[in-house]
């Protein structure tokens, strides 16, 4: 699989999910957000697709094509990945009246995520935005390992010799955790806690959160000063460094 389709996937199914978070745990786009009544569809063509849909003050992430008033095709993975970076236009094949919407409230929107994942853009850096900055950079490292485990030539085989299990991932004492499941060498992710964990990586506090994921950590200094809990079947855990390792190499 060429590295610009996997790109795709991971910018449609890590980077684009996070709207369900930002719109839930982001004030002004709460705010924002409150009246739309709308979806818009990201399609490649003979590619990956997701679909985006807000109702009621809420948004919902699918995989997948689903019906929506707004449909944007893109001629090939890097045409897509070229819009997520700010150089192409995509395509409407549907919804030309919402063009304006597009252009200027759903970018809006999107320029809030970027300010929260690339720290981009003007606004206050205080613990709020540290907290929410970490709930999406956590789910956006959790959805990417498990692209690349299904689709990255390297990730398949990290993948491949994981042992089947879940591992919880979480901030202590109560911030945001996701939970990665791993079975017969792909990946299921879930945005909370799971019942029985065989494996935890338990960061003690934001700050330390900000520093592992960001890939700015000794992650082994973190752990002897005791920033860094790992606990249950360390194998699962390495596994899931790995394909983090490999997630710079796609999204910057």
């Amino acid at each position: 699989m060429s590295h610009e389709l996997v790109k795709a996937r991971l910018n449609l199914y890590a980077v684009l999910q996070n709207l369900e978070e930002l719109v839930r745990y982001d004030e002004p786009s709460a705010e924002q957000a409150k009246s739309w009544d709308v979806g818009v569809q990201f399609a490649v063509m003979g590619g990956p697709a997701a679909t985006l849909f807000f109702k009621n003050g809420e948004c919902r992430h699918v995989c997948g094509k689903e019906n929506a008033p707004i449909k944007l095709l893109f001629r090939s993975p890097k045409h897509l990945n070229d819009m997520f970076e700010g150089k192409a236009m995509p395509i409407p094949i549907k919804g030309f009246s919402r063009l304006g919407f597009l252009k200027n409230d759903f970018k809006k929107l999107t320029d809030r995520l970027e300010f929260y994942l690339k720290g981009g853009g003007a606004g206050p850096r205080d613990e709020a935005y540290m907290k929410l900055a970490i709930r999406l950079k956590l789910g956006t490292a959790a959805y990417a390992a498990r692209e690349l485990a299904e689709y990255d030539p390297d990730g398949k085989i990290v993948a491949a010799g994981t042992p089947d299990g879940a591992l919880q991932i979480e901030v202590a004492p109560d911030g945001p955790a996701v939970s990665i499941s791993f079975k017969a060498g792909r990946a299921q992710v879930t945005k909370a806690k799971c019942q029985a964990p065989m494996a935890q990586m338990v960061f003690a506090g934001f700050d330390v959160a900000d520093r592992v994921l960001g890939g700015t950590a000794d992650v082994f200094q973190e752990i002897a000063q005791g920033h860094l809990m790992l606990r249950g079947r360390i194998p699962l855990i390495d596994s899931f460094s790995l394909l983090l390792d490999r997630i710079p190499r796609y999204l910057s």
